[in-house]
């Protein structure tokens, strides 16, 4: 890792030690929470969502939380109301908040979902984490 690009002003990698490599780029932990979420690609009556739906609810969760992941898409099967397994593929997303903030921007992130997909529930797992971000 020491053969990585460097700025041409900095000193030559000879010259930099492990220990201050590790204090010159360590930044502090903070408490965050990792909120992973998942959007159906399809409403219930197998009706695609439309590119735009995604993008404005992208841009809205960037506007909440500061930025997003999009994963690869994933398939669950769920028991429905009428007690049917149902099949349903969803975007996968991943974002982080500060812990402070963890519970209000769950709820505003599943009131999102719900009403810009048409959906009875959301999923929205929160893991605690430490993060040198905020």
């Amino acid at each position: 890792w020491l053969r990585a690009r460097r700025c041409p002003h900095s000193a030559p990698p000879s010259s930099i030690t492990h220990a201050s490599m590790l204090t010159a780029t360590a930044a502090p932990l903070r408490e965050t929470v990792s909120l992973d979420l998942l959007v159906p690609i399809e409403n219930n009556d197998g009706v695609p969502f439309s590119e735009a739906q995604f993008e404005a609810f992208e841009r809205r969760v960037v506007a909440l939380t500061g930025g997003i992941t999009r994963r690869a898409d994933v398939e669950g099967i769920w028991l429905n109301p009428f007690g049917e397994f149902q099949r349903e593929r969803s975007r996968s997303y991943t974002t982080t908040v500060p812990s402070r903030d963890a519970v209000a921007v769950m709820t505003e992130l599943d009131v999102l979902i719900r009403s810009s997909f048409e959906q009875f529930n959301s999923y929205i797992q929160a893991v605690p984490t430490l993060a040198t971000v905020f």
